[in-house]
């Protein structure tokens, strides 16, 4: 069972995901937790920024679309529109605001190999803040979990660990793995 509850980093209030019993949450979950908090207000953030900048009148309509649906969690019908406005993306800002589209209608629909792959996609434009990486390196450890990618999981948990003490759930993940790999 999961409660959300108000932290406070550096000042600044975001949602942390608490859990009560660590023991049954996967990875998986960890990802998708880290991206319905912060991270997904980060990837929904970025659109209104795009479309006031110099974005064509295509991408602008295009994204508008597929922002719709996304905002809908219609992610189906949003991955059409979001492949229409990544074709008529040309500039980092809107490259990256359709890669953080796919990566949450693909973490939405829990195509957990696609969203590896949109991870890395969105990874590889660049220009993404600490917290995003932070939450997508999360994201990526759950989907390697879910598609069977033990290995990569407990490294990619061990990393966020190492970097920032790990959570709860981070920590009995890596315990739980050690258990099953003796």
């Amino acid at each position: 069972k999961l409660s959300v509850v108000k932290g406070s980093v550096e000042g600044k209030d975001m949602r942390r995901s608490v859990l009560k019993n660590s023991a049954g949450l996967s990875a998986v979950m960890l990802g998708v937790m880290a991206l319905g908090g912060f991270g997904a207000a980060a990837v929904l953030a970025a659109p209104a920024a795009v479309a006031q900048t110099k974005s064509t009148k295509e991408f602008v309509e295009a994204y508008n679309a597929a922002k719709t649906l996304v905002d809908a969690r219609n992610y189906s019908a949003a991955l059409p529109k979001i492949d229409a406005a990544s074709a008529q993306a040309k500039s980092q800002q809107e490259k990256s605001a359709v890669a953080g589209m796919r990566v949450l209608s693909y973490s939405g629909l829990k195509k957990n190999p696609e969203l590896i792959k949109a991870i890395e996609a969105h990874q590889a434009i660049g220009g993404l803040g600490a917290a995003q990486q932070k939450n997508y390196k999360e994201m990526l450890a759950g989907a390697y979990d879910a598609t069977g990618q033990n290995a990569k999981a407990a490294q990619i948990t061990k990393e966020l660990v190492g970097e920032g003490g790990g959570t709860s759930v981070q920590i009995a993940y890596l315990a739980r793995a050690a258990l099953t790999a003796k």
